[in-house]
């Protein structure tokens, strides 16, 4: 037996709301602009762009004028001062799929001068669609310069969709500011799969399930209790049955095996949430000298 855990089946299931999301994303590429995809975290957003980035690349020819390459990736937080964040957008969108902007040029140039730059850059390399995780974090000011990059690609004539993905924040964070809200081409509302698919998935990553089907009463009872427990979230669903597969032994799969698989869980994340409440009651005095307890 080896020492090191089994990698998990990495095999892809395509779910409705994927379809979807690919469908009306490109629909908006034909002539370029922004798209917003929201949603419940661990709902499939990113699983979905990067399924998505990774099948425009693979198909990507040359020799196809339709063709073209695709990029993704996750946001950091920006500074406090929300003046620079404009700039600070602009850069991050040049450092990812181009690699490190001259902090020099950054420095001297106006945001319509990176905004340029940017644009030529991905001209030379043939991308067209960049998916933006964790867009939420942007502020207003951010979001204003993703604006301008797709401004200026359609001034200088490169088509350029920006998928800004994020919860709910990044709609309220866009709904704040008309211009930029009347930007957007299109808003993609995430929804957890159907049970059929949530079966499908479990099946290639569980071996609870791997025999199992839908016609079975008790494999039903199963699958509402995961659908009820987690809400219908493969993100939150997949490690529950790694830990499932990991116990279960001899033991039969039922209702009862799956609550205890979860209050043990339940129990270790309340022990955790004991302890670092009483570390802030320790760490904050008030002038008094008594304990302030920390929300």
């Amino acid at each position: 037996m080896s020492f090191f855990p089994a990698r998990a089946d990495s095999a892809l299931v395509r779910t409705q709301m994927m379809e979807q999301a690919k469908k009306r994303t490109f629909l908006v590429h034909r002539r370029g602009g922004l798209v917003v995809w929201s949603g419940r975290s661990r709902i499939g957003k990113t699983s979905t762009a990067e399924w998505l980035e990774s099948e425009i690349n693979d198909r990507y020819d040359p020799e196809n004028g339709d063709a073209f390459r695709a990029h993704y990736y996750e946001v950091g937080e920006l500074g406090r001062r929300a003046a620079g964040h404009t700039k600070q957008a602009i850069r991050a969108l040049h450092h990812a799929p181009l690699g490190r902007l001259d902090e020099g040029v950054y420095r001297s140039s106006p945001p319509e001068d990176l905004a340029q730059l940017v644009i030529h850059g991905l001209r030379r390399r043939a991308i067209e669609m960049i998916f933006i995780d964790e867009a939420g974090l942007y502020s207003i000011e951010a979001i204003r310069g993703l604006v301008l990059v797709v401004d200026w690609a359609r001034r200088l004539g490169h088509r350029l969709t920006l998928v800004l993905i994020g919860m709910d924040d990044i709609e309220r964070t866009i709904g704040s500011n008309a211009q930029v809200n009347n930007r957007v081409a299109d808003w993609v509302c995430f929804e957890p799969p159907k049970r059929e698919e949530i079966f499908e998935l479990i099946q290639r990553a569980s071996a609870i399930f791997a025999d199992r089907t839908l016609d079975d009463p008790s494999t039903v009872e199963l699958v509402e209790w995961l659908e009820g427990t987690y809400s219908s979230l493969p993100g939150l669903i997949l490690p529950f049955l790694d830990k499932a597969d990991a116990l279960i032994g001899t033991r039969e799969p039922t209702v009862r095996f799956f609550s205890a698989i979860q209050s043990l869980a339940d129990k270790d994340r309340n022990s955790i949430r004991a302890i670092v409440k009483g570390a802030n009651v320790r760490n904050r005095r008030g002038r008094n000298g008594e304990a302030e307890v920390t929300q």
